[in-house]
């Protein structure tokens, strides 16, 4: 296919939050370490049954990891918890998804994505994304800090709000990031919200397509 395929995979901090609800996690991190480690294994290898038959079949371009795990200024859990809870078995992850012919295997978290750079990347993330502008993320810095870091998004959906010109130049703004660093596909960098006008999107598309 002249198309890219990719797929999405629930990720750790994602499903335990699910299965414990968000403060019972954060407490059994320093409560219950060990059956957090247990909860972590048992998900991975989960994935890893789950994906095999599949991608024995099927080449996947990218693979989208969903964990959200951010708030607006900082991750939800400390570096050193990411290091010891999450590192290893994403290390896991990403070493099968590659085997299979995986080409970028990138985290999805909103929020603000610099503590979870710092913990990811050097041990194999490929990206994270959508970039959001509102939580202090600035995707010229990161680009420039992770020479391989893979991302979209990026394009501030509040500026859209506003006239033509102002819409014009923020979308200016992200794709001469873009065309300095490569490796960042400019888009709107989370959900649309209803304040902002038809029209000023429908630019923001015509200018992208342009």
């Amino acid at each position: 296919s002249d198309k890219p395929v990719c797929f999405t995979a629930r990720g750790l901090f994602w499903t335990l939050r699910d299965w414990c609800g968000f403060e019972g996690l954060c407490t059994m991190f320093y409560d219950q370490p060990d059956l957090v480690h247990e909860m972590m294994d048992f998900w991975t290898d989960f994935l890893i049954t789950l994906y095999e038959p599949v991608l024995s079949l099927i080449r996947a371009d990218f693979c989208i990891i969903n964990e959200d795990m951010a708030y607006k200024h900082a991750a939800m859990i400390s570096g050193p918890m990411m290091r010891e809870f999450m590192v290893p078995r994403y290390k896991r992850l990403i070493e099968f998804f590659k085997r299979h012919g995986v080409e970028f295997v990138v985290m999805d978290s909103d929020g603000h994505n610099s503590q979870i750079l710092a913990a990811f990347m050097p041990e194999g993330l490929d990206g994270i994304q959508p970039m959001e502008i509102a939580a202090h993320n600035d995707p010229e810095e990161y680009l420039a800090q992770y020479p391989k870091l893979v991302t979209w998004g990026g394009i501030d959906k509040r500026e859209l709000r506003f006239d033509k010109p102002r819409v014009r130049a923020e979308v200016k703004k992200r794709f001469e990031t873009a065309r300095r660093h490569r490796r960042f596909i400019p888009r709107v960098d989370h959900g649309v919200p209803p304040d902002i006008p038809v029209r000023s999107f429908l630019y923001m598309v015509e200018l992208i397509q342009g």
